[in-house]
């Protein structure tokens, strides 16, 4: 990345910052990405913290069809999902480009999706039950 910072003007290395940085320089995009390979198991089950940065930044978030946030990319209408391939992900950047009225529109969702559905004390709660059924179970 550093290579091409270089010879790029409109590509900047940041480097290694802290999460809170990392935070404040995602607030500043258009669209978060977390586009994983589906062809590896373990991306079908997984829950990417850049969903969630997505959701309580406002920015829509691009994922790759088959790795399971689709689902709910897909059911929230927080984001677009593509084909893991090159052309699907330039064509929904793209797309997010040509409508930032619909991306705004896309994040401003997104961020009540979070509030109603994934905040900290609704996360609590749902894995206090989790954990009271499966110590149940045993």
């Amino acid at each position: 990345m550093k290579e091409f910072a270089q010879n790029f003007r409109n590509i900047i290395y940041y480097g290694r910052i802290s999460y809170i940085e990392t935070l404040a320089l995602e607030s500043t995009a258009l669209a978060l990405f977390a586009v994983y390979d589906p062809s590896i198991a373990n991306h079908a089950y997984s829950a990417p913290n850049k969903f969630y940065e997505a959701l309580s930044l406002g920015k829509p978030v691009i994922v790759a069809r088959g790795t399971g946030v689709d689902r709910l990319v897909e059911s929230f209408a927080v984001g677009i999902v593509v084909d893991y391939d090159a052309n699907s992900f330039e064509q929904a950047v793209d797309d997010l480009l040509r409508d930032p009225v619909g991306a705004k529109a896309m994040g401003d969702h997104g961020r009540v999706v979070f509030r109603d559905e994934f905040d900290w004390p609704r996360m609590e709660s749902r894995l206090h039950s989790l954990y009271a059924t499966l110590i149940e179970t045993e």
